[in-house]
């Protein structure tokens, strides 16, 4: 016959007979063999009550469902892009009320425009991963929402601001 541990206290013991019932010498913890199974599968000296990382066989793996890769790209992309824009805005803030010079407030807010077209390009790059990642069939989708939210909404901004702007420009020209 074979031995088993306890789940309970961890009192190694023999398998009851196929069909039949046994208790625990050391906590009392009931166990019952099928009558028509064969033996369990061996299971690996750090036993959990929950299983291990690659699942129980005997029950299947519900809810557990890996991220997307590309969701997760797509989110990276979009926090990225909304961080650097925020430094920028808050870089463009301090010189304007530090009493920067014309030239450096030029320079800044050229780099601002240069960046915020190419954060507009890495965007609809994120914004393409991240639908493909909602289309992923057994993977968690969390990310990859996040991902066409942020990404969508820097686009958003950038565009409401651009229309701002030559609107804006239109006045005074």
């Amino acid at each position: 016959m074979s031995q088993f541990s306890c789940s309970r206290c961890g009192t190694r013991m023999e398998a009851p007979a196929p069909g039949a019932t046994a208790a625990c010498p050391g906590c009392g913890q009931l166990f019952e063999t099928p009558a028509t199974s064969a033996a369990p599968p061996p299971r690996s000296s750090r036993d959990d009550p929950y299983g291990d990382e690659r699942g129980d066989a005997r029950y299947p793996d519900v809810g557990r469902r890996t991220h997307s890769g590309v969701g997760i790209a797509s989110f990276l992309i979009g926090l990225i892009v909304i961080v650097i824009d925020l430094l920028l805005v808050l870089l463009l803030v301090v010189l304007a009320t530090g009493g920067a010079g014309y030239r450096e407030g030029r320079t800044v807010g050229t780099l601002a425009g240069v960046f915020n077209c190419i954060g507009v390009l890495a965007c609809l790059a994120g914004l393409g991963l991240g639908v493909a990642g909602l289309f992923q069939e057994d993977r968690n989708r969390t990310f990859a929402v996040l991902g066409v939210i942020l990404n969508g909404l820097v686009i958003l901004i950038v565009a409401g601001l651009f229309i701002v702007g030559m609107a804006m420009g239109g006045m005074f020209g």
